[in-house]
């Protein structure tokens, strides 16, 4: 049992390392906590696999991918809003289109 609290320790280490080398510190450990929630949850599939570790890996860097996708949305998103509120805001909606329809031309 120690030997496997040592190698989970020492992958936990390893994981961190990499996923704060791709995120900020302050994501990187709940990121790190959900690659080993799903190391854990598919289990049987990783006893099937050629190489663990890199499937550990794959994991890790597609949920660093899934991270940054859903930023992307959130800021977009809140780009919108603004942008929404801006527009319902204003009196001269007209204005504003052929303002921002000439700068596109």
């Amino acid at each position: 049992m120690i030997e496997l609290d040592t190698t989970w320790n020492e992958l936990r280490t390893r994981l961190n390392t990499y996923v704060r080398s791709k995120v900020g510190a302050d994501v990187s450990e709940d990121l790190v906590h959900d690659i080993l929630l799903r190391v854990l949850q598919n289990e049987k599939e990783l006893s099937k696999v050629d190489n663990p570790l890199a499937w550990i890996y794959t994991v890790a860097r597609n949920r660093i991918t899934d991270y940054y996708r859903k930023q992307a949305s959130i800021n977009t998103t809140s780009e919108l809003y603004s942008l929404e509120k801006e527009i319902s805001g204003s009196e001269n909606l007209n204005e504003i289109v052929d303002s921002d329809f000439s700068k596109c031309l």
